[in-house]
């Protein structure tokens, strides 16, 4: 939509011909024209400049829309602000041009020469740069949705503050790449370099690491004080609520979320019907404890310990449902479930502690190992 306006303001789809032919003269007579006219926008929407000899011409602001520059030399050439959707820069020579704020939405840049080339805060959504050689280039707060840079060579490239989502960087070379502040989301690494990746500013101290995903965590680490209360939180005060709580159960339910939230616990609930489940096996190993409705019985203990969950300070109490009411032992049919005690107290049920419920499966509560810390 915005491109489509751009095109309504700036022309009607073609090129300027004026223009066109002006800059065609070579670089020192458009750049002269463009100093006696500077506040006009060159339109050269879809100009055939394919080869053409551009170097250090001052195309900031240009619509190049759908223009065909493959192979060009634009070498230190000025494209701040420049729109060029659709256009073709395939083995262009863009060796330390000025690409800052530029909207190059769905270009052409593959196998392109954007060493040293300035990018910052440029829209590189969806473009082609594989096999492109962006040593390094700055790419600082740049927008990389979906933008291929399969084969790329990154080489001490600047990515800090870069959006990347879905951003295909197969068999690219991101070494010594600063990435400091980087957000990164399904982003696709097969076969990717990912060595010495610098996380800090330049201003500080080097820290330097060998993923994507390690150098975010880190940076969250370092610079944002409210993570440290998250990890704390998960790791001392969560509690897992897990197990299937129809109406009936849900008195009981909201009274121990309640009396978990006075006691300055944070209760996380998980309401389902249990089956193996990695993403639930993944998350006990954060929580300080966890209480289990048991139902179908030993369901949600193997899916805890199938996976050897490391136990350290964490206490994982496998019990029945105590229900509030006495409909459930007289409608039961199952054994097990004849055998669980209802508590009409539910401040009884609260104050056992982990492993101190009488009515638990025994040989279900997993021990800590001699070297885990209980």
């Amino acid at each position: 939509m915005l491109y489509w306006l751009q095109l309504q303001l700036w022309g009607n789809g073609m090129a300027n011909r004026q223009q066109l032919s002006i800059l065609k003269q070579g670089t020192l007579p458009w750049n002269e024209w463009r100093k006696k006219n500077p506040d006009v926008r060159p339109d050269l929407y879809e100009a055939s400049l394919a080869g053409a000899n551009l170097r250090g011409a001052n195309l900031s602001g240009a619509n190049l829309g759908g223009a065909e520059l493959a192979s060009a030399d634009l070498q230190e050439v000025n494209l701040l602000g420049a729109t060029a959707v659709e256009a073709n820069l395939h083995e262009a020579n863009l060796h330390k041009a000025d690409l800052g704020f530029a909207d190059l939405t769905f270009a052409h840049l593959s196998s392109a020469n954007l060493t040293t080339a300035r990018l910052w805060k440029a829209d590189l959504t969806a473009a082609k740069l594989s096999s492109a050689d962006l040593s390094a280039a700055d790419l600082t707060m740049a927008m990389l949705r979906e933008t291929d840079f399969s084969g790329a060579n990154l080489y001490e490239a600047i990515l800090d503050y870069a959006i990347l989502v879905e951003t295909n960087l197969r068999q690219a070379n991101l070494t010594g790449c600063s990435v400091c502040g980087l957000s990164a989301w399904n982003v696709h690494l097969e076969g990717a370099n990912q060595e010495n990746l610098v996380i800090t500013s330049h201003s500080e101290p080097t820290i330097t690491v060998d993923t994507l995903d390690v150098a975010q965590l880190l940076y969250l680490l370092l610079n944002k004080k409210q993570i440290h209360g998250v990890i704390t939180s998960m790791t001392s005060n969560m509690v897992l609520i897990l197990g299937r709580f129809t109406p009936e159960r849900k008195p009981i339910l909201e009274a121990i979320r309640d009396e978990l939230r006075e006691r300055q616990y944070t209760p996380l609930l998980f309401n389902f019907v249990f089956r193996k489940n990695c993403v639930l096996s993944y998350l006990a190993r954060w929580w300080l404890f966890s209480r289990c409705s048991m139902e179908p019985a030993g369901c949600i203990p193997c899916s805890l310990t199938s996976s050897n969950i490391p136990m350290f300070s964490q206490v994982i109490v496998t019990m029945a449902w105590r229900a509030c009411k006495q409909h459930s032992r007289k409608k039961s049919s199952n054994p097990l479930k004849r055998k669980q005690r209802n508590w009409k107290d539910q401040r009884k049920y609260l104050e056992m502690g982990p492993g101190n419920d009488a009515g638990a499966s025994t040989d279900c509560v997993r021990q800590p190992g001699p070297k885990e810390v209980p």
